[in-house]
């Protein structure tokens, strides 16, 4: 029996791995609307952020802006704990993809994350003329129908919300960076759907606790990883309503 589960588990991890690769060579240089390399605008909200960028934070965001840069997809881990500024950095992404006009999902696994990381992005980013919404259970279904139209109509530069963002009544056609924080919390149907989803947009992943399975992409070179071992100093807690 010992013997038994010892080769189906090697099996396993064999498809897991031929998986990943296959992805990782689908993902190659699919890529349709550039990024643009520099941007003014890009400055000015770096200029906007209310703290001093910790040499982490600094290189996390330049690790993600070449890979936005280059050709190929970006696949990019960010492991940092709670409270050392993945947000940010999550959030610089999120609106050098918005400054060229390419559509962006946050999804996150619980609808306090979710109201969270709205707020934190409007705040930021609404100077800016960037349209950000939140779909999830506490917003009316009347709202969200609306949501979806507009994000239908490209309307919407920025998505923040739940497994909701997974559902096919969101148009995920003009869909050009997802961003998906504590992965690992969202259930195997979940996953399944993001996988799908990850196979043809620009992907950033923000994670405080990696699992097994990502640690194993990491070390086998198909996705790459940033650090964030040091907290911002003197942060002041951010506020939510």
């Amino acid at each position: 029996a010992w013997a038994t589960n010892k080769n189906n588990t090697k099996k396993r991890i064999r498809t897991i791995i031929e998986e990943m690769v296959q992805i990782n060579k689908n993902r190659s240089s699919r890529r349709e609307i550039p990024y643009k390399k520099e941007d003014y605008l890009e400055r000015e909200l770096a200029d906007s952020f209310p703290y001093v960028e910790t040499k982490d934070q600094a290189g996390a965001i330049n690790d993600i802006y070449n890979d936005m840069t280059t050709p190929g997809l970006m696949d990019r881990l960010i492991i940092g704990d709670v409270g050392f500024g993945k947000t940010e950095v999550a959030l610089r992404a999120a609106a050098k993809a918005a400054f060229s006009g390419v559509f962006v999902m946050m999804v996150v696994p619980t609808t306090i994350l979710a109201d969270q990381h709205y707020i934190f992005f409007e705040n930021r980013l609404k100077r800016f003329g960037i349209t950000i919404e939140m779909i999830s259970r506490f917003v009316k279904t009347k709202k969200q129908k609306e949501i979806f139209n507009r994000v239908e109509d490209n309307q919407v530069d920025i998505l923040v919300g739940t497994h909701k963002l997974l559902s096919e009544k969101i148009n995920k056609r003009n869909l050009g960076l997802l961003i998906i924080d504590d992965e690992h919390r969202f259930g195997v149907i979940h996953k399944n759907k993001l996988l799908k989803i990850k196979n043809s947009v620009d992907v950033l992943t923000l994670t405080a606790t990696p699992i097994p399975r990502t640690l194993q992409q990491s070390l086998l070179g198909l996705k790459a990883v940033s650090l964030i071992n040091t907290p911002p100093v003197n942060r002041v807690p951010i506020k939510t309503r």
